[in-house]
């Protein structure tokens, strides 16, 4: 799942939230906002749930993905879209076009 909070300097902050008993952790999120280089944003238990964070621009879409510890990429099934990539897979997408 993926919250968006729009912060008063004008960023957004993108929240990735899994389930704390997914198999593969630990789990970073690589995409746009942080060059794919997921081990920049790995997610952190709070709770219930695996979190990370991270401060985009609005205006534009982010390409993401998740990578875990058994090193298999996964996507977010309740992602904006899904847009194919140059492996011949697909890579998650957050709008924030109309923000």
């Amino acid at each position: 799942m993926i919250k968006r909070i729009q912060r008063r300097d004008g960023v957004v902050e993108l929240k990735f939230l899994l389930p704390v008993d997914h198999p593969a952790r630990p789990i970073g999120v690589a995409g746009d906002f942080n060059g794919w280089d997921w081990s920049q944003t790995l997610l952190e238990q709070h709770g219930d749930l695996l979190e990370a964070s991270v401060r985009v621009e609005h205006g534009r879409t982010y390409e993401f993905r998740y990578r875990g510890s058994d090193q298999t990429w996964f996507n977010d099934d309740r992602a904006d879209d899904y847009v194919p990539n140059e492996f011949g897979g697909v890579n998650c997408l957050v709008d924030l076009s109309s923000q």
